[in-house]
């Protein structure tokens, strides 16, 4: 191969390893995410295609979103909302004691991390839409989270969730407004809902 190519090649790769490097930490450094508490969570399609548009789709995501208590039994789901390129929702990890049979002591049963149920609950929904609608479909490859804190921001995070419809116009991940997507820090624009 001619040296030139192989420049090239060469500096195209370490610029996308750079990018992949730099890829902004969307994690709580240091945090457990399987503490019990409230994390408000944000999941979008990939590309925030508007595959959410559809009944059918959206019936599934929402079956989903309701199976994860069923999934793990230290989970409570609080508001959540499905927009067209988009998912809103309050997850609640709870401790939780379960009766050892043998023994009839209690145990404190292994809670999963957020990660794990936003693992869990993305891969059901696709499975499902994938056998019913859109084999294509896909999720954005993570997604957003905020440590609920206190009783005023579980507030402010429902009434966001509550009148998200409402404001799609105004919304962040509404690909009409992406023409100021340079000027729209998303942490910064979800951090505004409880500050």
């Amino acid at each position: 191969m001619e040296p030139e190519v192989e420049d090239i090649r060469e500096n195209y790769m370490s610029d996308i390893n750079k990018k992949i490097l730099e890829r902004k930490q969307l994690r709580l450094k240091g945090y457990e995410y399987s503490k019990p508490g409230g994390y408000f969570i944000t999941i979008c399609t990939e590309d925030r295609i508007l595959n959410l548009k559809n009944r059918g789709i959206r019936g599934v995501v929402e079956g989903a979103w309701l199976k994860i208590p069923e999934h793990f039994d230290n989970v409570e789901l609080d508001n959540y909302v499905i927009m067209p390129n988009h998912f809103h929702g309050i997850i609640r990890i709870v401790g939780v004691r379960f009766i050892e049979p043998e023994t009839k002591k209690g145990v404190i049963n292994h809670a999963p991390t957020l990660g794990e149920i936003i693992r869990w609950f993305k891969g059901r929904a696709k499975f499902e839409i994938g056998e019913r609608y859109d084999k294509d479909f896909k999720w954005q490859r993570n997604y957003y989270d905020h440590i609920i804190r206190n009783e005023n921001e579980l507030a402010k995070v429902r009434e966001y969730i509550i009148n998200n419809p409402y404001r799609w116009n105004e919304d962040a991940e509404n690909p009409e407004n992406w023409k100021f997507a340079g000027k729209i820090d998303i942490a910064e624009y979800y951090r505004n809902i409880w500050e």
